[in-house]
């Protein structure tokens, strides 16, 4: 067998995934510096909704259960608010999100994040997928 040229050799590869609805699609691209790089971008659309946030730990997602392929969240409250992983979540033992601050998680819909106040505020939610 004869030695190969590099063009030969390097024939060209390609990196093939599947949406949400099984259509091939091309998950990987380069940049115009031919740098190989990856988008995870949000396909399906999503949705939004109001919360009150009290003293009691309440789920952060737009109706009973998690936006389905959920890939982002965002949390924006009228007033200090606080956020954790779990239901247990507390103003003493959760991460504080500012008055009109944004906070965007990058989730799936397996994840829950949790939201407490020290009194009622209200909370815009946006989930994307």
């Amino acid at each position: 067998m004869g030695d190969l040229s590099q063009n030969q050799s390097a024939m060209s590869v390609y990196i093939m995934g599947t949406d949400i609805n099984g259509v091939e699609t091309f998950p990987a691209k380069t940049t115009p510096n031919q740098d190989l790089s990856t988008a995870d971008l949000l396909v399906q659309g999503g949705t939004q909704g109001a919360l009150v946030v009290g003293t009691s730990a309440v789920a952060a997602r737009v109706g009973v259960a998690n936006f389905a392929n959920r890939k982002a969240l965002t949390v924006t409250p009228d007033g200090d608010i606080y956020w954790g992983y779990t239901n247990g979540v507390t103003t003493a033992s959760g991460t504080i999100i500012y008055k009109n601050q944004q906070i965007t998680f990058s989730v799936s819909d397996a994840v829950t994040i949790w939201l407490i106040a020290s009194t009622n505020r209200n909370v815009r939610v946006t989930e994307g997928g």
